[in-house]
């Protein structure tokens, strides 16, 4: 048997249950494939033997799409689902990983990030509006990763105008 053969037993019915556990297909689908397939392949194990039960990896995925986490968080989530196999939301809540939309805390990193930068501030003020992407990515180190990306974007809209 062909090692490629071997890592990629069937994911269509997992796949299935994801989606029919409510997320979205797209999403479930990278998971699967990025993810999911990636750890198996790690572990030596079969999609068959996958730790993370369907409906979880659908807890994971909504919770993803709907920004509780973000994307990078939902990696390293994922990944203790696999080790452990505990729920997304047990997690989430015993590794304080969910995402910060408390807007009083966005718009203080946000502040604290434009005093930093009184250049890129000038810059954006004359039109530049690729400085954009720095004030969101330095806010989003500020925050360790867990601001709202969405929150960030209008807050500094908001500040920068």
């Amino acid at each position: 048997m062909t090692p490629s053969a071997h890592h990629h037993a069937r994911p269509c019915g997992l796949f299935r249950g994801v989606v029919g556990a409510g997320a979205p297909p797209k999403p479930a689908a990278n998971w699967i494939q990025v993810e999911l397939l990636r750890q198996l392949k790690d572990a030596d194990k079969e999609i068959t033997d996958s730790p993370v039960p369907p409906v979880e990896l659908a807890a994971l995925v909504a919770k993803v799409e709907s920004g509780e986490i973000n994307a990078a968080t939902g990696k390293k989530v994922f990944a203790r689902m696999f080790e452990t196999s505990k729920p997304a939301a047990e997690i989430i809540a015993a590794e304080g990983f969910s995402q910060v939309s408390d807007t009083g805390e966005i718009e203080r990193w946000c502040r604290e990030v434009i005093e930093k930068n009184p250049d890129n501030l000038a810059k954006y003020r004359a039109g530049n509006e690729g400085v954009f992407k720095f004030f969101v990515g330095q806010v989003m180190r500020a925050s360790r990763g867990q601001a709202n990306p969405q929150a960030v974007n209008d807050t500094l809209k908001r500040l920068l105008s």
